[in-house]
């Protein structure tokens, strides 16, 4: 078996996608179940969960890692010049780079 770039990234795509859409999850019911807390109850302590650094710092670190593979998945499929790639993947490498950063001082300062 012959590993290429998109196929690792495809991997981490794959691997990343599920806990991704789990912890999603739990904030979107976490944060529904703040803000109706007389018609939701799913968790004993959505605060607690909702708020937690471990899990935001997860969802971050996953959401990036995700992000990264797909683009690099997706430039690897539809983009045939190498250098307009390679172009590409940096510039977004970058930018992911930046919004993790930002997200993770963020969290370290709050």
């Amino acid at each position: 078996m012959h590993l290429t770039k998109a196929r690792i990234a495809l991997v981490i795509v794959e691997v990343t996608s599920i806990p991704l859409l789990l912890l999603s999850a739990i904030y979107v019911i976490t944060g529904y179940q703040l803000v109706y807390p007389d018609k939701i109850w799913l968790f004993p302590s959505p605060r607690a969960i909702h708020a937690d650094k471990v899990l935001r710092v997860a969802t971050i670190a996953l959401g990036a890692l995700h992000g990264v593979a797909g683009v690099v998945l997706l430039c690897e499929r539809k983009i045939g010049n190498k250098f307009s790639r390679s172009a590409v993947e940096l510039v977004v490498l970058i930018i992911i780079a930046v919004l993790f950063i930002m997200l993770l001082i963020a969290d370290i300062i709050y």
